[in-house]
């Protein structure tokens, strides 16, 4: 996660907590130390979201494609008709998909209404609350993600609901990102579309692209990861 370059990892807000020479020593080449360790193995870094689209490109047959991977964030990457990444950093989770003036905010950069606090676990706990689902007494997060999702499983009304809404979140920012990739398919990964709670998103995705926006839902296809046999 964050800005990769020619295989070398220059920007990961996993690393936060490390020093700058740390980060250059240690990160930055982290596929040349992996390289080293395992006796000359060709190792390539690329952004977790790029993996994603490289991924729907090779198990899917799909060109053209970006990977959105709803998880802690959201990560994305992109790959043209011939599977290749063209360059695009893809910290797609910056970009602002709400103009309300008390949409959430962007922890570092105090922007509203940014991406990633609507397609990710960010946006299943807050609409958890929203809609009175206690999940205070649950610590880890993945699990409290685990617990909701099992809530929609089992039929629990509020529990769908925040899946039917980020559903619509989707919808909205396919349209925005259309503008910048142009792509004929997006490609859904990451732990908050495990199970029903993806079958719902893409489901409500698919049926506000068609009747809101038709004529992106024209150009468009939305697929959860199917292996190709």
């Amino acid at each position: 996660a964050g800005v990769v370059v020619n295989s070398k990892i220059m920007i990961s807000g996993l690393c936060a907590g490390l020093t700058e020479s740390q980060f250059r020593d240690k990160i930055t080449p982290m596929g040349d130390i992996i390289k080293s360790r395992f006796s000359g193995v060709d190792v390539d870094i690329a952004h977790d979201g790029d993996v994603a689209a490289i991924w729907a490109y090779v198990e899917m047959g799909l060109g053209n494609v970006l990977g959105l991977s709803l998880g802690t964030g959201l990560g994305a990457g992109f790959t043209n008709k011939h599977g290749a990444l063209t360059g695009f950093l893809c910290e797609i989770g910056k970009s602002l998909i709400d103009m309300h003036p008390d949409a959430p905010e962007h922890i570092h950069y105090h922007t509203r209404g940014p991406a990633l606090h609507y397609l990710s676990q960010n946006a299943v706990f807050r609409l958890a609350k929203e809609n009175s689902i206690e999940i205070d007494h649950i610590e880890s997060p993945a699990e409290r993600l685990r617990y909701i999702q099992k809530l929609a499983e089992d039929g629990n009304p509020k529990a769908r609901e925040i899946f039917e809404k980020i559903g619509h979140y989707l919808a909205v920012a396919v349209v925005e990102f259309y503008d910048y990739f142009e792509m004929e398919h997006v490609v859904l990964f990451g732990r908050v579309t495990t199970g029903i709670a993806g079958e719902i998103i893409l489901n409500i995705a698919k049926q506000v692209l068609n009747e809101k926006f038709k004529n992106v839902a024209q150009k468009v296809q939305l697929h959860l990861p199917v292996v190709q046999k």
